[in-house]
């Protein structure tokens, strides 16, 4: 129980971060932006939401946002996701899969955590390039989906049939 709470723990850690993140750095490059707002002649708050609106399904609106900015809050916010994963992955595998005396899993927790957060950041870069469609997103998640299988039977344990003595990944 002690992974719970420490993968809860870090999870809160990192939403605070990313909160204060979302809070106070804005991903846009306000110097590019005032100026394409001052060449189109924007004036009014509605114009400019359907400036962006445009960009976004263009996919152009990387031309108006800091990059940095948006990777630093982006990596916060996976990160949190990844520990709060971690942390229901490692309860459910306590409590119904391991026995009193045995340590959950924790490192299939956070590398399961990771993939799902690395999933959801790209398809948030592939909306915002205006990419999202049923045809990327769907090979996408099936993409994590066979790592991750991989990466499982990478790691099984051979087992030892008593018919042959020889090692098996059954």
């Amino acid at each position: 129980m002690k992974y719970t709470w420490i993968f809860l723990i870090l999870a809160f850690f990192f939403a605070y971060i990313s909160s204060f993140l979302v809070r106070t750095q804005s991903p846009w490059d306000k110097e590019k932006l005032n100026a394409d707002f001052e060449a189109a002649e924007i004036e009014t708050n509605d114009q400019a939401m359907e400036f962006v609106k445009e960009n976004l399904e263009l996919g152009l609106i990387f031309d108006y946002l800091n990059l940095q900015k948006f990777l630093l809050v982006s990596v916060f916010i996976g990160l949190t996701i990844s520990c709060g994963f971690s942390s229901i992955h490692v309860l459910i595998d306590k409590l119904l899969f391991r026995k009193f005396y045995e340590d959950p899993n924790w490192k299939a927790g956070l590398r399961r955590g990771g993939a799902i957060s690395l999933a959801l950041f790209l398809l948030v870069v592939l909306r915002l390039m205006a990419g999202l469609t049923l045809f990327t997103a769907i090979p996408l998640i099936l993409l994590v989906g066979v790592v991750e299988y991989a990466l499982t039977l990478r790691g099984a344990k051979p087992k030892i049939t008593a018919s042959n003595n020889k090692p098996s990944n059954v």
